[in-house]
């Protein structure tokens, strides 16, 4: 894939500076090179994400950080002295992380 790139990238980089009107001999090689840069920082870490995501635990996180966090992240509004509002998948969800001990 990289060595595709740099080839298209190789023969478009003096076409393109020429066409800007620079000096296609002075800047092909500066833009080559960080275009590689670039194009091969992102694949590496685009192959990195991928293989984690496959082999990794697939641990997930507690919404709030912790049980408390959970449930006051649900809250809907202030509510009144007596009730507050919550949404009741929300809820759910964080009863089901900390019965899990996910929380």
């Amino acid at each position: 894939v990289s060595m595709m790139i740099a080839a298209v990238s190789g023969a478009a980089a003096p076409l393109l500076s020429k066409r800007c009107g620079f000096d296609p001999s002075a800047m092909s090689g500066p833009m080559e090179t960080a275009f590689q840069d670039v194009v091969g920082s992102l694949f590496l870490l685009a192959m990195s994400s991928v293989l984690l995501g496959a082999l990794g635990d697939g641990v997930s996180s507690c919404l709030g950080g912790s049980p408390q966090g959970c449930i006051d992240a649900c809250a809907l509004g202030p509510g009144n002295a007596t009730a507050a509002l919550y949404g009741p998948a929300c809820l759910e969800q964080c009863l089901a992380d900390i019965a899990s001990g996910l929380c």
